[in-house]
């Protein structure tokens, strides 16, 4: 507020300064507004809010907000100049400065003044003409007026001009933002899983080519401890089936087994007849000639029938592979050492070397007997899911086993990157075995990760409501009286896992129809996909009635509303209800890692992350809670690309509502995702906070800055109604003078007035 003036200005009230034209005023309702658009700007309380056909004015007038919560909040100028042809609504006083002060001078006073004593209202501020006429402002001496505002204009342009550029940065950093989550689900913010295994393997193959010169005994002497060949002066024993399986003690095979129906029966009894046939005119013992023919006439025949991919081909999919992967890693080591394997859409190819005390036929059955049992469980099927027999061939030397490594690893050739699965060891005496192999699969595959993590949610699911089924049932019996021996837990056991498997309901796959193809080894998956086991993983606030803002206490557990989420960021904005009130909505719980996503807003979804202080809490309605399961996904990774643009621009076709979009829990638990492999979601969710925290550190120096010329603004408006800002000119004639000649001024006016009226009367008689 100012308080003091230099010598020679003068005090003055703003009904002795201006002409006031509010009498001319006309509001005119939207409505009507619409029918009479026009050129002529149709000025409001804040400035123009419409164009229109006529206009009211002719001249330059200063406007003085009247009314409207801009008064006290003064977000934007309350005076501001018109100049030209326009008109004004009841919203604004329409003032002219006396005796040809510049009305920049009064604008600039007016928009630094605090007039809070003289408005009225609070729900509906409101500056009366009465009251405006109170105000009392400095009156400078007139040429000082002009200088002012000639200094005015000078000074407030280049703050101006600096507020623009910070406006500029502030753009360019939205931008970058955006940038950044869009990257981070497009796979370009970090190296992705597969560039880092392609690298790996070039690293491999580079160290190995330089070692190989010093190293190359001891590497074949290490080779030797795994890798052991056919042995032409020891003992070869045979066991017969459909198939002759030749025998020596720890060697290394080439193993195939396939699918039950990966060969159709016509052509299983062809080869079957044609091998008897074989058989019956080539005895035993066979020679080394015979068995490289038995091999040319069946076994690359029954190859090249398996690669044509007939039959079911559930192998095809990542989850039933990820379990056949699982269980020839299990035993590795310990019953045979694991060289190279793929696992194709039908069969499977295995190179591997038995170790003393095991059998191959023992590791076959086994690897066999629990996939088939697995993997029917996770189909949902019965029956046989291997063929019976399978092929074996021992290994006869370095040139052999190479030949099928080579074999194994281009066996999916012409095959789709999510159909096979291939696991390659790298061997010391084969330096370019890497290069050839190339298209080995090094990282687990996110679509591998995320079907494992079905089949796992699906598992538990069933087994709790088999278990509170079968207690139910115990409970039953014993109400009523009857015994409960193992049989009959047996048999409540399985009746409940038939019921649970068919009342099971599979999370929805998305539709990937129209979406963009995602990085090697990323896949697309539904938020219901990604939720955690856990029930109400994903829920949403209370009903209206069930919490209202009369419900809140000054403490106790907090509640989560729209307010606290912010882009990325929990806005720490507090509500709290009481304990006895919270445990009503314990199903709306929400936990610190949860992700907690707004429903309602002009940019959906907005998602952040509730922090680890935050303590008891529950969400309130337009709030929705999203709890990942952990082992499929980050939630750092996941609120980063829920808030990034493709994602809110997918989801604009599914939300409803206008003016503020709305999401509900059928359009979030539908809503598609791109998902990396988790060590990539890791490295994404590492980088993009450092990146975001980055920008927001330059956002907050922004705003200060834009904080400190707001502040040189009132400083600079307050030091020229001091009389500070311009150099005093001792010649220049005082403000007094001028007052003076202004009251002469309306004092003549209004004569001549009253004259006027005094006319018109002796006229009418």
């Amino acid at each position: 507020m100012i308080t003091n003036i230099p010598r020679g200005w003068c005090w003055s009230s703003v009904k002795d300064l201006f002409q006031n034209h509010d009498a001319i005023r006309v509001p005119v309702k939207r409505a009507d507004r619409a029918n009479r658009s026009g050129p002529y700007p149709y000025y409001g309380a804040s400035g123009v809010i419409d164009g229109i056909d006529e206009y009211l004015f002719d001249g330059s007038f200063l406007l003085l907000g009247e009314d409207g919560a801009n008064l006290l909040a003064r977000s934007k100028p309350i005076a501001f100049q018109a100049h030209g042809k326009f008109w004004v609504n009841n919203h604004a006083h329409v003032l002219t400065p006396c005796h040809g002060m510049p009305i920049g001078y009064f604008e600039s006073f007016f928009n630094v003044t605090d007039l809070s004593p003289f408005i009225t209202g609070t729900a509906q501020p409101k500056l009366p003409q009465a009251a405006m006429n109170k105000i009392q402002v400095p009156v400078a001496p007139l040429p000082e007026q002009h200088r002012i505002v000639a200094a005015l204009e000078s000074y407030l342009s280049r703050l101006d001009d600096a507020i623009a550029s910070l406006g500029r940065v502030q753009r360019n950093l939205k931008r970058y933002r955006a940038s950044v989550l869009k990257a981070a689900v497009e796979g370009r913010l970090v190296p992705t899983e597969a560039e880092l295994a392609r690298q790996r393997r070039v690293e491999a193959a580079s160290r190995r080519f330089f070692e190989r010169e010093s190293h190359d005994e001891i590497k074949r002497q290490d080779a030797a401890s795994t890798v052991s060949f056919f042995d032409p002066k020891a003992t070869v024993s045979s066991k017969t089936g459909n198939l002759p399986h030749w025998r020596q003690e720890c060697k290394t095979y080439f193993l195939t087994f396939r699918l039950a129906d990966s060969l159709p029966k016509a052509v299983s009894e062809k080869i079957r007849h044609e091998r008897e046939h074989w058989l019956r005119t080539n005895p035993k013992p066979h020679s080394k000639v015979q068995r490289t023919e038995y091999y040319r006439l069946f076994s690359e025949v029954l190859d090249a029938k398996l690669d044509a991919g007939l039959g079911s081909c559930v192998l095809a999919r990542p989850g039933v592979r990820s379990i056949l992967r699982d269980a020839l890693y299990y035993f590795d080591g310990e019953r045979y050492f694991l060289h190279d394997w793929v696992i194709m859409p039908n069969h499977v190819h295995v190179l591997l070397t038995i170790k003393p005390g095991s059998e191959l036929s023992k590791v076959v059955h086994s690897i066999k007997s629990f996939t088939a049992k697995t993997i029917n469980v996770l189909l949902d099927r019965t029956g046989p899911l291997w063929q019976k027999e399978y092929f074996d061939h021992i290994v006869r030397n370095v040139a052999s086993f190479e030949r099928l490594r080579t074999y194994i690893a281009e066996n999916p050739r012409g095959l789709n990157s999510g159909e096979f699965t291939v696991g390659l060891e790298e061997t010391p005496w084969d330096q370019d075995a890497l290069t050839r192999r190339d298209a080995a699969s090094t990282f687990e595959p996110a679509s591998v990760l995320l079907e494992r993590i079905l089949v796992e949610r699906k598992k538990n699911w069933i087994e709790d409501a088999v278990e509170k089924g079968r207690a139910k049932a115990e409970e039953k019996a014993k109400k009523a009286g009857k015994p409960w021996a193992d049989d009959d837990d047996a048999k409540a056991l399985d009746k409940e896992r038939a019921e649970a498997t068919k009342k099971y309901k599979e999370p929805e796959p998305p539709d990937t129809e129209g979406l963009p193809d995602l990085p090697e080894g990323w896949c697309w998956a539904t938020v219901d996909q990604l939720a955690g086991f856990e029930s109400r993983s994903l829920t949403d606030g209370p009903f209206g009635s069930n919490l209202k803002t009369a419900d809140y206490t000054k403490n106790g557990p907090r509640v989560v509303r729209l307010q606290n989420i912010g882009d990325g960021v929990f806005v720490d904005e507090e509500a709290h209800i009481s304990d006895e009130h919270f445990r009503t909505l314990i199903k709306h719980e929400v936990f610190a890692g949860d992700i907690v996503i707004a429903s309602l807003g002009t940019e959906v979804p907005r998602a952040c992350i509730i922090p680890t202080w935050l303590g008891p809490a529950i969400v309130k309605a337009d709030c929705l809670r999203f709890k990942p399961n952990r082992q499929a996904a980050e939630a750092g990774y996941l609120a980063h690309a829920l808030n990034s643009n493709p994602t809110r621009k997918r989801t604009e076709t599914l939300v409803h509502g206008v003016g503020r979009p709305r999401i509900g829990l059928t359009v979030l638990r539908s809503l598609a995702l791109p998902v990396p492999p988790k060590p990539e979601q890791e490295r994404i969710a590492t980088e993009a906070e450092r990146c975001l925290s980055a920008a927001d550190h330059l956002l907050q120096d922004v705003q200060k800055q834009a904080e400190r010329i707001h502040r040189l603004r009132q400083s600079i408006l307050k030091w020229a109604f001091e009389g500070r800002l311009v150099d005093r000119d001792p010649n220049d004639e005082p403000a007094s003078a001028l007052l003076e000649r202004i009251k002469a001024e309306r004092a003549l006016a209004e004569k001549e007035k009253k004259n006027n009226r005094k006319g018109r009367r002796r006229n009418d008689v």
